[in-house]
Order: structure tokens, then sequence, then C-alpha cells
């Protein structure tokens, strides 16, 4: 039977908790399947901020990485510090761009154009969230949802980390939580010996794939020569702060027209709605929701046939199996 597409992508989307706050289930959530991969094949999480102030001067500087709020909105976390001595209230003036970019070597990614916080009211943690141009997807890494309560002593995490080598996209490091600081900075030890320059703001996410910190700097007294012992800005400390524009929602793909099927990718405006379509799946899909994925991905076969975004969907659909 043929799959209705404004019924399938309404339902498929007001379901995932990718785009509209849900309740929070039951039981507790499984880590999305490319969790069960080697961690060199994991999708990428880790960005770079590439920052040109107003002088026009130009570099790259630390880390970042997107992060889902629970109303849906996507927001860039990274380390404070990385503002480099511009205070939050003048971002728009000390920064010409700052594009956050999955490799140095990208030539696109995510403009930011505010911070998402109160910036008349300073934090003391050494985190920031920045507010992106567009809620529209595609996004130049995967967005994990923020992890909504603090870490505890014992848990595992995992530090998306620099590159190790200019082959990497980037480096999967397993750490555990070793403390937890009353003023939410979170102490923990990282596997291996390593260099942590331009780790600054790195993505800290845990076992279930919540981006649950932000790193910010590593500890003077190492005490283990195996391991690296770090700190991390816990990012549900750091959700408290974050402040959105008045009425800002997220981006929720519109329904397609009544036209009849084969129509409705006629002329630039129905094909950006198909591409829109086919990178919402592509995002549940990379957090494991391949169910939703596959329904919106062969209601765009359906009703975009003959699109090149049709094309890429059944590409995807085949990827994803029965």
């Amino acid at each position: 039977m043929r799959i209705c597409f404004v019924a399938a992508v309404q339902a498929a989307l007001l379901a995932s908790t990718s785009f509209l706050h849900a309740a929070a289930p039951a039981t507790q959530p499984a880590p999305p399947a490319w969790m069960a991969k080697p961690t060199t094949a994991w999708p990428q999480i880790l960005l770079t901020n590439k920052q040109t102030d107003n002088s026009n001067h130009f570099g790259f500087s630390g880390s970042s990485g997107l992060a889902r709020l629970p109303n849906g909105v996507v927001v860039l976390l990274t380390a404070g510090h990385l503002l480099n001595g511009v205070a939050p209230t003048d971002f728009a003036k000390g920064f010409k761009s700052w594009v956050a970019v999955p490799s140095l070597t990208a030539v696109s990614g995510v403009r930011m154009k505010s911070i998402a916080m109160d910036t008349a009211k300073p934090i003391d943690l050494d985190a920031i969230a920045l507010l992106p141009n567009s809620q529209t997807p595609p996004w130049p890494g995967i967005v994990c949802t923020i992890r909504e309560t603090p870490l505890e002593v014992g848990e595992t995490v995992y530090l998306i980390a620099i590159p190790a080598d200019k082959v990497e996209h980037q480096h999967v490091r397993k750490a555990e939580v070793v403390r937890v600081n009353d003023n939410h900075t979170v102490e923990y030890n990282v596997e291996g010996k390593f260099i942590t320059t331009g780790n600054s703001g790195a993505p800290v996410i845990d076992t279930l794939g919540r981006y649950c910190g932000v790193n910010t700097a590593h500890l003077d007294n190492q005490d283990d020569p195996a391991k690296m012992k770090l700190v991390l800005a816990d990012a549900s400390a750091l959700l408290r702060e974050v402040v959105l524009p008045a009425g800002m929602k997220p981006l929720v793909l519109a329904p397609a027209t009544t036209a009849p099927a084969g129509t409705r990718a006629a002329g630039p405006q129905g094909a950006a709605k198909a591409e829109q379509y086919v990178a919402a799946a592509e995002q549940l899909a990379q957090n494991g929701q391949t169910d939703m994925a596959r329904v919106i991905l062969q209601s765009v076969v359906n009703d975009y046939p003959g699109s090149p975004s049709a094309k890429k969907a059944k590409a995807l659909l085949a990827t994803l199996g029965k």
C-alpha cells in the first residue's frame, strides 16, 4: 500500500525527539545504532571553530559540537575561553564570522549568529552555547541530544578529540568520571597519553550518545602515567544557562502540498523541500531512529519520483535494510 507522504512525515517527525520535545520514555533509552560500531566508524561529531574577527584576522580555534536542546533547537557547544578575550556581550562586534566546520579543509559548515545565553549574567563555567544562523539541516556533524542530568563518578564517557593523525576525521577516547565538583566541573581520566592542544571545547558524550560535557582543560597533577586527567563543564549545568530568542521553536519540516505525485519536485522550491526531507531522514538514521528514517525516505521516493533526492533516498534505504 502506498505511503501517504503527509501522514508519514507528520507522524515520524511528531514522534521523533530529534525535532520535537517529547515526554521521557518509561524505560532507559537505547544508545544510537552507530555506537555499536568501532569508534573509527562513528559519524562525525567533532567540529572545529573557524573564526574571523572584525579586523579580518582569520584562524581556527579549538573544538565544538552540535547539541539538541529538550525543545528541539540545535545549538553549538564549545569552551568559553575560545572567545579569546571578547566579552559575551560583544560577540557580534568581536567576530565577523564564526563557522563550525567538520575539518580544517572543509569549505562549508554552520555559521553562528549569537550567544544563546544571558550575556549580561556571567557564569562560572568555561563553556558557552552558540545559536546557528538557521535551524535547517543538513548539519556538518551529527547532532547529539543534550543530557539533562549531571554526570556521576564511575560513569563511562567518550571524549571526541582532534585527530591523532591526518587520516582520522576524529579520535574517540574512552574515559571514566573520577570527580564531580561543586562548580559543575567534572574531572575524568582519559585512556592514553596525548597532546591536548586543540581539544578545548571538544564534545564529551555518555554511553547513550548524549552530549554530556564540554572539554575545557587538563590538570597539572597527572597521577597516572597511562591516562590523562582532563576537566569538562557538565552539559546539564550549561543547559540551565541557555536563553533563546523569544518565541524561537525548533525546525519542523512542513508537510508537502496535496499536489499529485510526480509534480511536487517541480521547480527549485520543490527540490529544496525534498532535500530537506532526505537530510532529516539522515539525521534520524544517525541517531538510531531507522524506522522513522525509512518512512520519510520511502515517502520521498514515492512523492518526488525522478528527482535527485529520490535517487539519494533509494540509496539510503538500501543501506538501512528492511
